[in-house]
């Protein structure tokens, strides 16, 4: 749980750093990259989300 909580947090640090450069963009620019940002956190961390329901990494 505390691995998920960490890659979160830094997930939010990167996506929140880039935030002057993204707020510079129009809004149809913007949006496919708030829309990445905030699916594309969950990859990574399937595996351990799987391996903390079932005990083991593949199903």
């Amino acid at each position: 749980m505390l691995l998920m909580l960490t890659f979160i947090l830094i997930w939010c640090g990167i996506v929140v750093s880039l935030l002057d450069w993204i707020s510079d963009l129009n809004f149809w620019l913007q949006l496919p990259i708030y829309i990445f940002a905030g699916i594309v956190w969950i990859y990574p961390i399937k595996p351990l989300l799987l391996w903390i329901n079932t005990g083991k990494f593949r199903a």
